[in-house]
């Protein structure tokens, strides 16, 4: 079963263009979106342990991160793409 998850990390564990590649390049990340800085939303079967691992055998345990499931108890300004991302755990398809 999917589950969504935040990656927050800092500037010292890399650069926007290196995380995003990183988090692309990783098999068991099966969708990802940007909108917020130094942060990027995830979908995975996996646990956050294996994400963690998966990630920092590319980059190194380098500055700081922080991968967190997401849950309903949750509250902030994103758009609606974001949402539904998180919320469904896949993105939204036009309704045409």
């Amino acid at each position: 079963m999917n589950k969504s998850y935040l990656l927050l990390y800092s500037s010292h564990f890399g650069t926007s263009d290196e995380v995003r590649d990183w988090v692309d390049s990783i098999d068991i990340i099966t969708d990802w979106r940007i909108q917020l800085p130094q942060c990027i939303f995830l979908i995975s079967e996996s646990s956050a342990q294996k994400i963690f691992d998966e990630l920092t055998a590319l980059s190194g345990e380098n500055g700081t991160l922080l991968i967190v499931e997401y849950s309903k108890n949750s509250q902030g300004l994103l758009c609606d793409d974001s949402w539904h991302l998180l919320e469904h755990k896949k993105r939204k398809t036009d309704s045409k």
